[in-house]
């Protein structure tokens, strides 16, 4: 009889702890309303009341971009401190970079991505491109670097002449897997009369 007293007290203790142990698992688990929040965000349609969902949850807002305080900045043409070893007397060489920077829902850096190039001009036209490439300068553990997407120039010399360069990232983050992509680009054109002419963004 005492047997079967222990083999119910220990049933009845069971189910009262199991839903317990279950219920972490679920919170755990992807929220529908946050999901659809992300989905809008990362595709530029969202609303404040969006925001400040994930707002409500500071550690996943210090990994979401705010699409409203993506920055671009350039650092303008500057005289190379050493001339290329092949330059003509006639040729002045320059080197410039654009930089996006992505922030967070809280206001932290999640991603700089630059495009650097280096150029030389000489009477009047641009004559030649001595390097160009794209460099992640930070990234956020939850941003994957994908592919470079686009890399294009236009030929010398010309009077001017531009270089374009788009990378992939890619982002993912826990309980809600790679949910969206960025796609950071610029294009720098420096012209004859040393004038450069830029622009970038996150697409």
């Amino acid at each position: 009889m005492r047997t079967r007293w222990r083999l119910a007290v220990l049933v009845a203790l069971i189910g009262a702890v199991l839903p317990l142990l279950q219920a972490p698992a679920s919170a755990a688990g992807p929220d529908p309303a946050v999901a659809a929040a992300l989905k809008r965000i990362a595709a530029n349609v969202h609303t404040e009341a969006d925001k400040a969902l994930i707002l409500a949850d500071k550690e996943l807002a210090a990994k979401v971009i705010d699409p409203d305080r993506t920055k671009v900045d350039v650092e303008p043409a500057t005289p190379l401190g050493i001339q290329p070893s092949d330059a003509t007397m006639a040729e002045c060489c320059y080197w410039a970079r654009v930089t996006v920077t992505a922030k967070s829902l809280l206001g932290f850096d999640l991603f700089r991505w630059s495009h650097y190039v280096e150029f030389c001009i000489a009477n009047g036209v641009v004559t030649r491109w001595l390097t160009r490439y794209d460099q992640m300068l930070y990234a956020d553990a939850t941003v994957y670097v994908r592919d470079l997407v686009v890399n294009s120039v236009t030929p010398t010399p010309a009077f001017s002449s531009t270089s374009t360069m788009q990378r992939h990232l890619e982002q993912c983050v826990i309980r809600y897997g790679c949910y969206t992509n960025h796609y950071p680009w610029a294009w720098m054109r420096p012209r004859g009369d040393f004038i450069l002419e830029w622009n970038g963004a996150n697409a």
